[in-house]
């Protein structure tokens, strides 16, 4: 949606059934703020009828996709899983406040299980990134992390929207599910340092 100059219908067509057969509550939440961003990006600098029209729109559309959400939302605060997920957070802060410096070691879940109820493990397992990260690493791990959001967020350039939104959709995602010991963790980490790269290769010429 965001990388790719030109965009692949096929793709996306493969990527929402991908996410919708899953029938996950997270998923509903990305896909809507995926193609919000798709909107933005897209319509940012049109001008005349056509970003008059797609305004109004948006004004139309956006209420009704707020409400649903909303309901979404509420119906799962009821849910066990909602409860799993807010003491996976509680538990990644507990494990981080132990060492908060280089953390209990990178990628070693069983230090975040323990502060997990024995219901809740199982196969269950933990269940968002960002305070696995913070948990395991400390904050020497997770200012890497962080840097990899922040960087592409201060870039100038044309494409700086389209950037801009694939920050904020790998940051959503990192505080939702877990994927922090994941080879695509390292890549994503990598793509957002490689900014930093850039800047000061453009500060020397």
């Amino acid at each position: 949606l965001f990388l790719r100059k030109t965009l692949s219908k096929k793709r996306c067509v493969i990527f929402l059934l991908g996410i919708l057969t899953t029938l996950s509550t997270t998923g509903v939440f990305f896909i809507a703020i995926s193609f919000a961003l798709k909107y933005i990006t897209t319509f940012k600098d049109k001008m005349g009828r056509m970003k008059l029209f797609m305004v109004a729109f948006a004004a139309i559309l956006l209420p009704v996709a707020a409400s649903a959400l909303k309901d979404i939302f509420l119906l799962k605060l009821g849910t066990s899983s909602y409860l799993i997920r807010l003491q996976d957070y509680i538990a990644g802060f507990k494990v981080w406040r132990e060492s908060p410096l280089l953390g209990s070691g990178y990628g070693v879940i069983s230090a975040l299980q323990k502060y997990v109820r024995a219901s809740a493990q199982g196969n269950v397992g933990f269940s968002n990134s960002i305070t696995a990260i913070l948990g395991t690493g400390g904050l020497w791990n997770f200012s890497v992390y962080l840097m990899s959001i922040l960087a592409p967020l201060v870039r100038k350039g044309e494409d700086r929207a389209n950037i801009v939104a694939f920050t904020l959709c790998y940051a959503f995602l990192s505080v939702i599910v877990i994927f922090f010991a994941r080879f695509l963790m390292a890549v994503f980490i990598a793509y957002g340092l490689s900014f930093l790269l850039k800047k000061s290769e453009g500060a020397r010429a």
